[in-house]
């Protein structure tokens, strides 16, 4: 039940970060082709970056321990 449990944290996780990587892309794509952000946008995209940053460490972290033979 654990490694259930485990797994499908760990793949909710993965989805959700995708998703969100994903909508940050487009967001970044769609700014860069008029221009560039304004000021405020460009810091919260930055924020953004970073949070996605420290998301995809955790996950990788996750991917890497011995206990989760799934990933």
């Amino acid at each position: 039940f654990e490694y259930t449990k485990l797994k499908d944290t760990y793949e909710a996780n993965a989805a959700s970060y995708e998703e969100r990587l994903r909508s940050y892309n487009q967001t970044v794509s769609n700014y860069n082709d008029r221009g560039g952000a304004p000021e405020g946008e460009f810091e919260a995209l930055q924020r953004e970056q970073q949070a996605l940053d420290r998301e995809v460490s955790g996950l990788n972290k996750t991917s890497k321990d011995s206990s989760f033979p799934w990933i």
